[in-house]
């Protein structure tokens, strides 16, 4: 039984050492706890993959997928700014969030049926503020 050839793709990134993204790429580099790889994919994946999937998946996947997305970005969000905004806007609402399910209604109420957290304040109570920087 032969296997079927394993197709790879590939993208390298390169910056200017001193430039925003040179920064950012040595930041990447340098991290102890995660490799750049597993950062950068993760960081894709939530922000690309329900475009990346469209094609593929079916509506309750993808809606799925999406949803985790949100997820992943809203709770990016909250990190950063309990680290570097915390008292600047105690009260931030979230865009968009009583509409995270995909195909709900602008009336929909903002915390029922697992709906995130939209303010600050809720987030907190749901977060542990040990897991801040697990991204």
């Amino acid at each position: 039984m032969t296997r079927p050839k394993r197709e790879r793709i590939s993208v390298r990134l390169e910056a200017e050492v001193k430039s925003f993204e040179g920064r950012l790429l040595s930041y990447l580099k340098s991290d102890p706890i995660l490799p750049p790889r597993d950062a950068l994919l993760r960081a894709l994946k939530a922000f690309y993959m329900p475009w990346a999937m469209e094609e593929q998946l079916g509506e309750a996947e993808l809606k799925s997928l999406a949803r985790t997305a949100v997820e992943e970005l809203q709770f990016r969000i909250f990190q950063i700014q309990q680290r570097y905004l915390l008292g600047d806007s105690p009260a931030y609402v979230i865009p968009n969030a009583k509409h995270s399910t995909v195909g709900a209604p602008s009336s929909a109420p903002s915390q029922s049926n697992g709906q995130p957290p939209q303010t600050i304040a809720e987030m907190r109570q749901k977060i542990n503020p040990a897991e801040l920087d697990d991204f």
